[in-house]
């Protein structure tokens, strides 16, 4: 059966990596956007990768070997110690965002210490706070509020950058 793996590549060959491992007969997806850029002397369209240094790759998990032989490709991303799987519906849904979002200006921001969140969900839902650290699977995040500085322990998909940093 195959999966959906996601591979880390050598830094700004995502599109490359991408179109050898496309002629090895695997089929891969690297997220790419149009934006203007410009210069001292022109402007221009050009195809910008979404995902830093990422490429999705469908194959079974006998030929993965095969995969990081390829030029480009460091390593395989890995959740809890094995190799990260994307399902299919996940896939999907990022081409079709990406597809309807093709106008505007996306970007990837991962959470760090001193960023603004809020909390989607959970017993603080609604409340915005501070990241004080970050690991895999949660963020402690200090809530001021009563006069008090509370430090809660939340998960990572529970939370949201706030608008007011991602545009720092």
């Amino acid at each position: 059966m195959k999966n959906w793996f996601v591979i880390y590549t050598k830094p700004r060959s995502e599109k490359k990596t991408a179109e050898i491992l496309e002629r090895e007969g695997f089929e891969v997806y690297c997220p790419v956007q149009k934006q203007l850029r410009q210069w001292s002397d022109r402007k221009k369209w050009v195809e910008m990768v979404v995902i830093p240094s990422y490429v999705f790759v469908k194959c079974e998990e006998q030929v993965r070997h095969q995969v990081l032989q390829q030029p480009g490709v460091l390593n395989f991303v890995y959740w809890l110690k094995k190799p990260a799987i994307v399902r299919e519906e996940e896939m999907m849904a990022l081409q079709q965002f990406l597809d309807n979002h093709h106008d505007d200006n996306i970007e990837v921001v991962s959470i760090r210490p001193g960023m603004t969140i809020e909390i989607e969900s959970g017993a603080l839902g609604g409340k915005s706070g501070k990241v004080v650290s970050v690991n895999k699977k949660q963020a402690r995040i200090e809530i001021e509020g009563l006069g008090i500085a509370l430090i809660a322990t939340v998960k990572r998909s529970n939370i949201r950058i706030s608008k007011s940093t991602s545009s720092e």
